[in-house]
């Protein structure tokens, strides 16, 4: 009994030590540290450690676009091809802005999207109240205040 108890010490000890080398020897210097991502990537088919030859595929998450790098990238001696995949958060349209009675709206159409500009006059008959003539979609809010006009 207490024979076979030395030899399975013996075993794992073995086998530990075996597991130990493999894990060192791929900590070697060919291998990546992480490819470099910013907020909102999300990188897929790859694990850490990063070995040699190992490739990474990135894609952007929801509510984010792609700016610019490259959508797959492969650890080579070390360094990672291609660069940095960037993403950044998409911009939000708005609803459609408050035209009043007596409003005329133009140079905008629905979907009114980020950076999208309306201009407001009254129409014939109609004067200024209050309100800015010229207002700006800024990620899902209108600049300035609603254009009225009176009878």
């Amino acid at each position: 009994m207490r024979t076979l108890l030395v030899v399975l010490l013996v075993c794992a000890l073995v086998w530990e030590s075996e597991a130990w080398f493999r894990r060192r020897r791929r900590r070697t210097s060919s291998n990546c540290g992480s490819p470099p991502s910013g907020a909102g990537v999300s990188r897929w088919s790859c694990n850490w450690p990063f070995q040699n030859g190992e490739t990474c595929n990135f894609r952007c998450r929801s509510g984010y676009t792609f700016v610019s790098g490259s959508a797959v990238r492969t650890c080579n001696n070390g360094a990672w091809s291609g660069a940095a995949y960037i993403c950044a958060q998409q911009q939000r349209g708005c609803s459609t802005p408050f035209k009043g009675r007596g409003v005329s709206r133009r140079g905008c159409f629905w979907p009114y999207r980020h950076g999208e500009t309306c201009t407001f006059s009254c129409r014939r008959r109609y004067t200024y109240v209050s309100g800015s003539s010229v207002r700006t979609c800024n990620n899902g809010a209108w600049s300035g205040a609603a254009f009225l006009c009176q009878r």
